[in-house]
């Protein structure tokens, strides 16, 4: 999909310039953006067009897309945007953007199940993606993925406590902790009841120092990351023919 959005929605904290809008986008099925490549997350380029009528403009390309915008009263459009698509090392896209999914999986020493807090005291972080609840979901069972450390804006939806051998979240009205759909090796990391066994977990770290695992006691399996290689593209592209068949 790929329609001209007119709002201020905050992607992933993206936005145009300023704090209100609304601004001229472009909905990528996955995602309003007000620009793209360096500019994906604040385009300061971006005006606010807080006319009674608008006229708006969104030209895609394989390579980028253009946005304009104006005063349908006077016909005047002015160009907001015109560059690259969206960077998802910058802001989620299309194909799950910058998150990598985590599942319990056989230790065996990985960079990709080494776990520490990061200098906040409250981001759980492994190779500078931390866990990561997705969507800002609420509810017992959500999926907890790694996502770049505090590129959502609002990172209380990374932010974590251990509390003896749970791991609890932080984000407002979210009384649950990091547990697993299983205990064999590819279960999802998601929400669940603090008082689950699929929530107790043993860490190799605490708030101050170190590095360490975090392995899931009933099953011994640990917390695992999948490697940054099976991401998505670098930025949107429009689906060729052959994708849609």
């Amino acid at each position: 999909m790929e329609a001209i959005y007119f709002g201020n929605a905050h992607w992933h904290g993206n936005t145009g310039a300023g704090d209100i809008g609304p601004w001229v986008g472009a909905d990528l099925e996955q995602g309003m953006y007000y620009g793209g490549g360096s500019a994906t997350q604040v385009n300061n380029q971006s005006k606010p067009l807080p006319h009674e009528f608008v006229s708006l403009y969104l030209r895609g390309r394989t390579d980028g897309f253009t946005l304009k915008g104006g005063d349908a009263t006077n016909g005047t459009l002015t160009t907001m945007y015109d560059g690259p698509r969206p960077d998802r090392e910058i802001a989620g896209t299309c194909g799950r953007g910058s998150g990598s999914s985590v599942t319990l999986q056989k230790c065996t020493g990985s960079a990709n199940q080494t776990w520490s807090f990061k200098n906040d005291g409250k981001s759980i972080e492994s190779a500078g993606r931390c866990l990561d609840i997705e969507g800002y979901a609420t509810q017992q069972g959500a999926k907890i993925w790694a996502y770049p450390c505090g590129s959502s804006g609002v990172k209380n939806n990374e932010f974590w406590d251990l509390k003896g051998n749970t791991i609890s979240s932080l984000q407002p009205g979210t009384p649950y902790c990091v547990g697993a759909e299983g205990t064999t090796a590819g279960s999802g990391v998601v929400l669940d009841d603090c008082t689950s066994s699929s929530s107790s977990f043993k860490s190799g770290f605490t708030k101050a120092t170190g590095q360490g695992n975090i392995v899931q006691t009933a099953s011994g399996l640990c917390v695992t990351v999948a490697d940054a290689g099976a991401l998505a593209l670098a930025s949107y592209q429009v689906l060729r023919v052959d994708e849609l068949i």
